[in-house]
C-alpha cells in the first residue's frame, strides 16, 4: 500500500506491493540515485509536466530528495538496473501541450502494462535510455495493443531511437531499428502532418537521379510485397501529384512489381519530365487520370492525358 504523491498532492506513485533492492553506500553518489531491483506489483506511475514548468514531478521530487545542483549544472540522475512491472499502469502527461489529437498523443499517454522487464534503466535530466528486456500492454487513449516489445530505447527532446527493435501487436510485426528525429516531442503527436521522405535519402538504397521530396498522404495496408493503396495521394516539391487506389504486389523488385491503379487525377510536372526524360522533354506540365495495370515494362493504360497543346485519350498497352 504504496502512496507517493507529487508538489501538486497529485497521486504519482502508487503500487500494492513494492520491493526495492539497493547498496546503502551506493543509494546516493554525487547527486545520483542508484537502485539494484524494483518490483512493482498492482501500481501506478503518473509523470505530470504541469503548465510552464520544464520538469516532470518525478524529477522535481529526486532534485528535492537529492538537493539542488543548480550551481554545478548538473542534472538529477536515476539508475535503475533491473525493473519489473505486474499489473501496473504507466501515464505521461503534459499539460502545457493543450492540442487535441486524435491516436497515439505522446503527450497524453497512458499506458495498461500486463506485465514488464526492464534492465539498465538511466534517466539523467530529460534525456532517458532503457533496455525493454519484454513489455506486454495497451495504450488506453488509443486502444493499440502491444503483444510483446524488446528494444534498447533511448529518448530526448529531440530524438527517440529503437535499436534491435522487436514489437508484435496483433496485426503486425516489426523488427530492426526506427530513429525519429524532432523539434520538439510534441510534434510525434502530428506525425501525419510533418513526415516528409527525402528522394537523396531512398536514393543511397535504389539507384536513381532524381532531386525532389516526396510529401505522402493516406491509407496504405498490407506488407511491403502486397500494398494496398486506398485514397492515396503522392506529391513532389516539384509539383508533380498523384491521387490513386488499388494495388501495388511485388516490391522491393521494381522490375517485377505489378501495379493495378486507379488514378483519380494526376500532375506531372515539367521539371519532373525533365529529370526523368532529359532533352525529349517539350517544357509542359502533364494532366492525366485513369487505369494503369501491369508491370513497368508492360502495361495497359486506359487514360486521359492533357496538355496545354491538347489532350490524349489512350488505350494503350
Amino acid at each position: 500500500n504504496v502512496l507517493l504523491s507529487d508538489q501538486s498532492a497529485k497521486t504519482m506513485i502508487e503500487a500494492g506491493e513494492v520491493m526495492i533492492d539497493f547498496t546503502l553506500s551506493e543509494l546516493f553518489v554525487n547527486g545520483t540515485l542508484n537502485v539494484d531491483d524494483i518490483v512493482f506489483s498492482s501500481g501506478e506511475l503518473a509523470l505530470i509536466k504541469y503548465p510552464s514548468d520544464s520538469l516532470f514531478n518525478l524529477q522535481r521530487f529526486i532534485r528535492a530528495l537529492v538537493g539542488d545542483r543548480k550551481s554545478t549544472k548538473k542534472s538529477s540522475i536515476v539508475t535503475i538496473t533491473s525493473l519489473e512491472l505486474d499489473s501496473f499502469v504507466f501515464s505521461h502527461q503534459n499539460l502545457n501541450d493543450t492540442v487535441d489529437r486524435q491516436g497515439l498523443n505522446p503527450n497524453n499517454i497512458v499506458l495498461d502494462i500486463s506485465s514488464g522487464l526492464f534492465a539498465d534503466l538511466r534517466l539523467s535530466g530529460d534525456t532517458l535510455n532503457v533496455d525493454i528486456l519484454n513489455l506486454e500492454a495497451e495504450e488506453l487513449q488509443s486502444t493499440l495493443k502491444i503483444s510483446a516489445l524488446e528494444s534498447k530505447i533511448f529518448l530526448d527532446p529531440k530524438h527517440i531511437r529503437f535499436q534491435d527493435l522487436d514489437l508484435t501487436t496483433p496485426n503486425s510485426h516489426l523488427t530492426d531499428s526506427i530513429a525519429l528525429t524532432f523539434n520538439q516531442i510534441s510534434d510525434l503527436g502530428q506525425f501525419m502532418q510533418k513526415v516528409q521522405l527525402s528522394f537523396i535519402d531512398i536514393a543511397l538504397l535504389v539507384p536513381v537521379d532524381f532531386d525532389s521530396t516526396f510529401f505522402l498522404d493516406g491509407r496504405l495496408s498490407g506488407t511491403v510485397s502486397n500494398l494496398t493503396l486506398d485514397d492515396f495521394e503522392v506529391s513532389t516539391s516539384s509539383g508533380s501529384t498523384v491521387n490513386a487506389s488499388g494495388a501495388v504486389i511485388g516490391l522491393p523488385d521494381v522490375s517485377n512489381t505489378f501495379l493495378d491503379l486507379d488514378v483519380r487525377e494526376g500532375l506531372a510536372s515539367s521539371i519532373d519530365i525533365l529529370n526523368v526524360v532529359g532533352k525529349y522533354s517539350f517544357g509542359d506540365d502533364i494532366k492525366f487520370a485513369g487505369n494503369f495495370s501491369g508491370f513497368i515494362s508492360d502495361f495497359v493504360a486506359y487514360a486521359r492525358f492533357d496538355t496545354e497543346h491538347g489532350s490524349i485519350r489512350s488505350d494503350l498497352n
